[in-house]
């Protein structure tokens, strides 16, 4: 079995939303072969240096014992920032998984953003005249 952390947030610290997050994760986990040997949870306000366990479960991972991070949903990471998420998430060696998107269709859609997100910035260089 691929060994797998459950990643919840919720930034009201609602009870039954974060259990009804685990509990669709969990459901997850057990039809697609994911042994959950792990739960991080914050319940603090969207930001990343708001997020301590996101944080811990990056740390955990690169010490090894799992390679997979079940989410709910995308959001639940990260709303903004999502190009320094994808950085950091790669680099810990961990593959995000969610019941609704699979980390190909994430990779894909983060590498989309990114190409976005430079071709902005060439835009914003052109405009000022810099570079």
């Amino acid at each position: 079995m691929k060994k797998a952390v459950i990643y919840t947030r919720d930034s009201n610290n609602h009870t039954e939303r974060l259990v009804k997050q685990e509990q669709i994760c969990r459901e997850f986990a057990a039809r697609n072969g994911y042994a959950v040997v792990g739960l991080y949870v914050d319940t603090t306000s969207t930001g990343l240096d708001k997020q301590p366990y996101f944080w811990k479960m990056l740390k955990d991972a690169k010490e090894g014992g799992f390679k997979f991070v079940i989410v709910n949903s995308f959001d639940r990471v990260a709303r903004r920032n999502l190009i320094e998420v994808k950085h950091r998430v790669v680099k810990s060696g961990l593959k995000i998984v969610s019941p609704k998107f699979d980390s190909e269709h994430i990779s894909h859609f983060l590498s989309k953003l990114e190409l976005h997100f430079l071709k902005e910035v060439e835009k914003e260089i052109e405009i000022t005249g810099q570079g």
